[in-house]
C-alpha cells in the first residue's frame, strides 16, 4: 500500500469517536475511510492530469504554438492539420504517462478501499490509551505542517520569477524553465510532507497497536 493510502486509513482508524461502543466505532471508521479513500482517488487523478499538462507546457510549446498559429490562420487547411498532428506525436508520451497514473489512482483507490476497517474485525482498545496516540499524532501532524509551511515559503522567489518570465512570454523557454523550477520546489516540499505525516502515522499506529484491549463491551 502506497504512503497516501496508509495516510488515509490511519486518520480515520485514529479519528473515530472513542465514547461509542466498539461495533459503532469500527463503522464510523469505515464510512470515513471509505469517503477519505475516494477522495485521496481523486486528488491522486487532479494531480495526475495537472503532471501531464505540465509534461506538454514543458516539452511540446514549440508544437502547440505552430499548432494555435497554423489553425488560427485557417482551421481546415493542411498546414493546420499537419501541426495538429505534430502536437500528437509530441503529447503521445506525456498521455501515455497519465494513462498509466489514472491506472494507478484507480488501483490504489479499490486498495484503499478494501483495507478499510470491517466491523467486528478489529478489536476495540483502550479509549485512554488510543486518545494518547492520537494527542501525540496530531502534535507531531501540526510540526509537519508547520515546517511544510516554511518550505512553500522558501519557493516564493521561485515562484515570482517564474511569474515575471511567463508574463512577458509565456512560449519562451525562460517561461518555462522558471516554472520548471518552481514546480520542483514546490513538489519537494509536498513529497517532504508525505513523509513526514507518514512518520507520524506510523507512530501513531505502533502506539495504538501497543494498547491494551478495552473493558468496555
Amino acid at each position: 500500500m502506497t504512503k497516501k493510502l496508509l495516510m488515509v486509513c490511519a486518520l480515520s482508524l485514529l479519528g473515530f469517536a472513542l465514547t461509542t461502543p466498539a461495533r459503532g466505532r469500527v463503522l464510523s471508521a469505515r464510512l470515513g475511510c471509505v469517503s477519505d479513500c475516494r477522495h485521496s482517488a481523486n486528488v491522486c487523478r487532479q494531480a495526475a492530469i495537472h503532471d501531464a499538462r505540465m509534461c506538454a507546457q514543458a516539452t511540446c510549446s514549440v508544437e502547440l504554438q505552430a499548432a494555435h498559429d497554423a489553425c488560427a490562420a485557417d482551421p481546415t487547411s493542411d498546414a493546420c492539420h499537419a501541426a495538429q498532428d505534430a502536437v500528437h506525436t509530441c503529447v503521445q508520451p506525456c498521455h501515455d504517462d497519465l494513462t498509466a497514473a489514472l491506472e494507478v489512482c484507480r488501483s490504489d483507490g479499490q486498495t484503499c478501499v478494501a483495507s478499510c476497517p470491517h466491523p467486528g474485525t478489529v478489536q476495540s482498545k483502550d479509549p485512554l490509551c488510543v486518545g494518547q496516540c492520537r494527542a501525540d499524532f496530531q502534535a507531531c501532524r501540526s510540526m509537519a505542517r508547520k515546517d511544510t509551511e516554511a518550505c512553500h515559503l522558501a519557493c516564493q522567489p521561485l515562484v515570482a520569477a517564474a511569474r515575471t518570465a511567463c508574463a512577458a512570454d509565456s512560449s519562451s523557454d525562460a517561461c518555462h524553465r522558471a516554472r520548471q523550477a518552481a514546480g520542483h520546489c514546490e513538489r519537494a516540499c509536498v513529497e517532504a510532507h508525505e513523509i513526514a505525516l507518514h512518520a507520524c502515522l506510523r507512530t501513531a499506529y505502533e502506539c495504538v497497536e501497543a494498547c491494551p484491549n478495552s473493558s468496555q463491551p
